[in-house]
């Protein structure tokens, strides 16, 4: 976590991406001891909303990134940024979704999750003249960090 620390301290100012959101208490602790500017409530001013949070599982078939509120606590932190920063350990990769929800509904027993999101992507979708846009609903980017166990 010490090189991701120090890799989000280096690309959020390069980037223009301070402050970032961020509304995962995990996160946040660990964005607070690398000295990385944050914010828990979004600013509408910025030229680029970056938000950055955890996640429970990578599904290695689809590519997909599984977050619950137990990561975000709001929602509107994985579908109003522009960019969207996820950041995962190599022993939450699971093969399937089958896994991923097995593994999620197992959660379920010992925590309250109320809300579980499957991002796959950014949204696609097609203009009036069949030029296709993305990220028109959620973020147009999205980068996942991944931290070897």
């Amino acid at each position: 976590e010490a090189e991701f620390g120090e890799c989000i301290k280096q690309l959020a100012p390069q980037n223009n991406w301070a402050p970032l959101w961020c509304t995962s208490h995990k996160m946040q602790e660990l964005l607070k001891k690398y000295g990385v500017e944050y914010s828990d409530t979004p600013d509408k001013d910025l030229k680029h909303l970056v938000s950055i949070t955890d996640c429970d599982y990578l599904v290695a078939h689809t590519g997909s990134i599984i977050l619950s509120d137990q990561n975000t606590h709001n929602r509107k932190a994985y579908t109003e940024p522009d960019i969207l920063l996820v950041m995962a350990h190599t022993n939450q990769i699971v093969g399937g979704l089958k896994e991923a929800m097995k593994n999620q509904k197992g959660r379920l027993n010992s925590h309250a999750i109320t809300q579980s999101v499957i991002i796959t992507g950014t949204t696609r979708s097609y203009d009036i003249e069949q030029e296709i846009v993305q990220g028109v609903f959620g973020p147009r980017q999205i980068a996942v960090f991944l931290i070897e166990d």
